[in-house]
């Protein structure tokens, strides 16, 4: 059956950890390099749900920041449903990621850098990035460093899903970023949230198998078939890596 749930819908004990989790997480901060030769660790290999590598892209890579402190414009859906919201470090190396969130700070001509070169050595392979899978787009200043990267390379495919949309000063520089060639992003939303810019797409979470039925028979959408079974993971797939005016629809997990 095509509604055979990847991961499980989170229970209430679930989403009452995930709120505990949020509260906490207001006080992570970057972590500076242990000494000055240090340098910045870069782009992560995919994960279980992106993949490494599959039929659609030789290799997936995926950049994170923590949790909550570089989300502003989470809304408060976000308090006890983020998936992020998770105490395994194995699958969720916070502490990686604040690292990465102080060389954006504090270095970011050295994060470009190590980035740029990471991309460049895999020059002739069919590259996939995805922007946060933890973290979301922060400052004026963070957004543009991501362009000048995704703009250097425009064969290679990136995407996200951002709340960020929802902040006055970060729409312009996001809709920008948005309209290469090369990059996808999506209107992260829930019924909380104001309507959309004009020109965006939506990324929607969905409580039930029942509500993602419904959101699909708008017509105006299609759904992660990762979280259906349907793929192997993102690497797989490429939706939502496509241009296009459908939304992407998730089931809560």
């Amino acid at each position: 059956m095509f509604f055979t749930n990847k991961r499980p819908i989170p229970n209430s004990l679930r989403q009452v950890e995930r709120t505990k989790i949020y509260d906490l997480a207001s006080s992570f901060y970057p972590i500076p390099p242990r000494s000055k030769g240090d340098f910045p660790d870069g782009l992560e290999n995919g994960n279980k749900k992106t993949g490494v590598s599959g039929k659609v892209f030789d290799k997936v890579f995926v950049w994170n920041i923590p949790v909550r402190t570089t989300c502003p414009g989470a809304s408060a859906w976000c308090n006890k449903n983020c998936y992020n919201l998770d105490s395994r470090q194995d699958v969720f190396p916070m502490r990686r990621w604040q690292q990465n969130w102080w060389w954006a700070l504090n270095n970011p001509s050295a994060l470009e850098g190590r980035i740029i070169q990471q991309l460049s050595e895999q020059e002739y392979k069919h590259i996939g990035v995805r922007l946060h899978s933890c973290g979301d787009f922060y400052s004026i200043d963070y957004i543009e460093m991501w362009h000048k990267i995704c703009k250097m390379f425009p064969n290679i495919q990136f995407w996200g899903y951002t709340r960020s949309w929802a902040v006055e000063n970060l729409l312009n520089p996001l809709s920008q970023l948005a309209l290469l060639n090369n990059v996808n992003l999506f209107a992260s939303w829930d019924d909380t949230m104001r309507s959309i810019p004009l020109g965006w797409r939506k990324s929607i979470v969905a409580p039930t198998n029942e509500d993602v039925i419904q959101w699909l028979l708008k017509g105006d959408a299609f759904i992660c078939p990762e979280q259906y079974l349907q793929v192997a993971c993102c690497a797989d797939c490429g939706l939502c890596t496509h241009k296009g005016t459908k939304n992407v629809i998730f089931i809560i997990h």
